[in-house]
């Protein structure tokens, strides 16, 4: 799948790390507000969410969701080493993309 990642703006938050747009050129889509998050030393990318509450707790849901959930986190960590890329992270600094369930954790 050909994949590109359009203006990345860095970030300088102690989780969030950069957003960018996202182009999936097969589908000929423009994904806005997509995150690069770290934790620790593990990074990961999310599509974009909103904010509610619950019962006086924050809570995120996706706006961009896909059916395959095994295709979601392809394309998520296809991003996430796009995004470090052109951060110029090296992958030797951090921690391969888990698929522990890092998106779900923060995303539910």
């Amino acid at each position: 799948m050909d994949i590109e990642c359009l203006d990345i703006k860095g970030v300088k938050n102690d989780f969030l790390k950069a957003i960018a747009r996202v182009k999936i050129k097969d589908w000929g889509i423009i994904i806005n507000d997509v995150k690069l998050f770290k934790k620790g030393e593990r990074y990961w990318a999310a599509f974009p969410t909103k904010m509610y509450m619950d019962n006086g707790e924050k809570k995120y849901f996706k706006l961009v969701q896909f059916e395959d959930a095994n295709k979601e986190k392809e394309i998520l960590k296809t991003v996430c080493d796009l995004i470090l890329k052109d951060m110029q992270v090296s992958k030797d600094s951090y921690k391969e993309f888990s698929e522990e369930g890092a998106i779900d954790d923060f995303i539910k």
